[in-house]
């Protein structure tokens, strides 16, 4: 519990890391085919983009346990950046999602077509998914997971930004 008091910025990386992971459980980009009427939502557990930002955001929490449990500079400078890092990834992608959901739900396609196509099955190329979208075939808008996942990543990132300044207090006494 000491340590904990002593490296409170873990505390910014493991919430914001929780609330990345929650923001996979949601949609981060419903996809429309108006030609056939019908939708698909982009969660983690249906796409691999999305399952992507979530493993992030567990990076994002074992990174602010690692903060949390960091006796050295070192160790939490390391933590740090890799917390830091994930979490820009999420932060990233979830304002593309909130700005831009077309741009992220073509990514989400394209990743998803490309693990597709490893295990042998066909996919849409890039060119047919962004033709699809000028034509008005297909429409996406924002998930909530986008929003959720925006609001982990800036905390995750915050949480990695104060690591790098808050060194050990003195213990009290």
């Amino acid at each position: 519990m000491e340590r904990i008091k002593r490296n409170p910025a873990g505390l910014g990386l493991l919430l914001g890391g929780a609330i990345a992971i929650l923001g996979g459980l949601f949609s981060w980009v419903t996809v429309t085919n108006t030609t056939t009427d019908t939708t698909t939502r982009a969660t983690a557990f249906d796409a691999m983009g999305p399952q992507t930002l979530f493993l992030c955001g567990c990076v994002v929490v074992l990174a602010g346990i690692g903060v949390l449990g960091s006796s050295g500079k070192t160790a939490r400078i390391v933590w740090g950046v890799l917390g830091l890092l994930a979490s820009a990834v999420i932060l990233v992608a979830g304002l593309v999602g909130i700005f831009s959901p077309e741009s992220l739900a073509t990514r989400f396609i394209k990743s998803q077509a490309f693990s597709q196509s490893l295990s042998g099955s066909s996919g849409p190329t890039s060119d047919q998914i962004q033709a699809a979208f000028d034509a008005g075939t297909l429409t996406a808008s924002i998930g909530l997971g986008a929003v959720i996942g925006a609001v982990g990543g800036a905390l995750g990132v915050l949480g990695a930004l104060w690591s790098f300044g808050s060194g050990p207090r003195p213990a009290d006494g």
